[in-house]
């Protein structure tokens, strides 16, 4: 099982939605997940805080943690919302190729139009967040019978479910956001590479500064450019980890000079060594 609190994923289907209720007052401790977690607003609003920021969700409102990412909820104000808890590794190819689509990046970077003027929003319009109630609908009743069938229905729907949430992500500022989806494509396109060559591929292919880049990105993401990029390298070395369990193939694969530079960072991320994580992951088969 994969777990944290009170919610547990299955190990042969990690993918769990819930619906959340929390009432006038209440609050949640900080906290952090072994899975990835979407939260979905549908009615009232809660205070989300992390990482030294807030924000005040409402209805349509998203956002995605990834795993060892600290979060919690505050102040509510007769909230509810759908969480939907999975693990990127279970996607398999169908998760890298969603990584690659702006817009998914933009959830995951948690871009919100209270601190990235410039960025994307990841608020839902009330008719998509009909639609993606009604996608949640289709996955907890899953029209088909017999367990293998109704699982690959479930992911066919979340797969499609994720693909509506790419579309949501919304651009405000026409010209900052095509200059940020070139960078992130770019990232994407070499994240194997060592984050030395990335950043000169960014600079050579869109004519920008180093500094002009560094402040380009931070503005829009939140974050420097050099820890996304190592942030999205260890997410992106994941799946191989789990799958072969050699630290030093997933390290080199994704251009780090060495294990133990993969290391730290995968630690400083996930909030767990390598080895810890893939012993977790082994125990839970």
């Amino acid at each position: 099982m994969y777990r944290t609190r009170d919610v547990q994923l299955n190990r042969i289907f990690p993918l769990k939605i819930e619906r959340k209720h929390m009432r006038s007052g209440q609050r949640t401790l900080p906290h952090t997940h072994e899975f990835t977690e979407i939260g979905i607003t549908l009615s009232g609003s809660v205070e989300h805080r992390y990482v030294g920021k807030q924000e005040r969700l409402s209805a349509g409102s998203v956002y995605i943690f990834t795993p060892g990412e600290q979060h919690a909820l505050a102040h509510a104000r007769d909230w509810s919302a759908y969480h939907i808890y999975f693990i990127p590794a279970f996607l398999g190819d169908r998760m890298r190729d969603l990584l690659a689509i702006p817009g998914f990046t933009a959830l995951f970077i948690r871009a919100t139009p209270d601190t990235l003027p410039d960025g994307f929003s990841s608020k839902l319009s009330r008719p998509m967040l009909r639609r993606i109630t009604a996608f949640i609908g289709d996955m907890e009743r899953t029209p088909v019978q017999g367990p293998a069938a109704a699982d690959a229905y479930r992911l066919n729907t979340f797969v499609n479910l994720l693909l509506l949430l790419c579309g949501s992500a919304q651009i405000r500022n026409p010209a900052g956001g095509k200059r940020f989806r070139e960078i992130v494509s770019c990232i994407e396109e070499r994240i194997t590479s060592g984050t030395k060559t990335i950043l000169s591929e960014i600079m050579n292919r869109t004519g920008y500064t180093r500094n002009y880049l560094s402040h380009l990105f931070s503005k829009t993401a939140g974050e420097p450019i050099s820890m996304y990029i190592l942030r999205r390298k260890i997410l992106r070395s994941i799946p191989a980890l789990i799958r072969r369990g050699n630290v030093t193939d997933a390290a080199h694969e994704m251009g780090f000079f060495d294990t133990a530079h993969y290391s730290r960072y995968f630690k400083k991320i996930t909030g767990e060594s390598p080895r810890d994580y893939c012993r977790k992951m082994a125990a839970s088969l």
